[in-house]
């Protein structure tokens, strides 16, 4: 019995520090300071060795999902990008084609002017 209350002190410890460094990430977030490990260690009060001996699955579940995060955004970027790209090639060669009829027409008014100031 004495042993099972131990387990759950500890896991209850572990829950609370895991809580601990997801606010801290969250305060370094909101005060746009960069978040590091050593940031992080600095405001629970603990050293980035504990952090990353009892931790490390904490920590790289954030560096994950930053990770994954960043690359999300750059994806959907490209895409945009790419979707602009698209629109503007489709655009410009709507222009050319408008662009060519209009030098068709020009081309047709200054034949009619010639014949004109001929007659």
């Amino acid at each position: 019995m004495n042993n099972d209350a131990l387990i759950k002190y500890k896991e209850s410890q572990k829950e609370e520090m895991i809580e601990k460094i997801r606010q801290a990430i969250k305060e370094l977030k909101d005060s746009k300071t960069k978040v590091s490990v050593a940031n992080i260690a600095k405001l629970i009060g603990v050293s980035r060795a504990n952090l990353y001996s009892h931790y490390k699955d904490v920590i790289q579940e954030y560096s994950n999902t930053g990770v994954v995060e960043k690359a999300k955004n750059q994806t959907k970027s490209i895409e945009v990008q790419a979707d602009m790209l698209e629109k503007l090639k489709k655009e410009n060669k709507e222009l050319k084609t408008i662009n060519s009829k209009l030098m068709d027409q020009i081309v047709a008014m200054q034949i009619v002017s010639e014949k004109d100031n001929y007659n």
